[in-house]
């Protein structure tokens, strides 16, 4: 009887190893396309709410300067700059709409002499 307990071999067939590996194989495919589109969209919530950012910052400019004078994107942001801790760099993945953004690009900000204020690049158009 003894001869029989030593006998007994413990471990993994090669038919459940393979089962195994399949399985996470399988798991991995569906986990990595959703992992690259949750990028894109963080990349793109955050570039909108950088936008966001310097639109108040720019409100802010006018509350307390008022409206009246045209400012370019190099004017407004200096003007803007104050009002903000550290200007925003875009986030690397981020689209203008569906258009992905160039890595070098920077933002601009231009402020109407009706108030109006641009920001560029314009905001992504985030997809659920």
């Amino acid at each position: 009887m003894n001869k029989n307990l030593r006998k007994k071999k413990k471990g993994f067939t090669l038919i459940e190893l393979i089962v195994v590996i399949a399985i996470l194989g399988i798991l991995a495919g569906i986990a990595v396309p959703k992992l690259g589109s949750a990028r894109t969209d963080a990349a793109n919530a955050t570039h909108n709410a950088n936008i966001r950012t310097i639109e108040s910052a720019a409100m802010m400019y006018l509350a307390e300067n008022g409206s009246g004078t045209a400012l370019d994107a190099a004017t407004s942001e200096t003007a803007v700059t104050k009002y903000l801790q550290d200007w925003p760099a875009i986030p690397k993945g981020a689209q203008a709409g569906t258009t992905p953004i160039a890595a070098d690009t920077k933002y601009t900000v231009t402020i109407a002499a009706d108030g109006t204020v641009t920001v560029l690049p314009a905001k992504a158009t985030i997809t659920k």
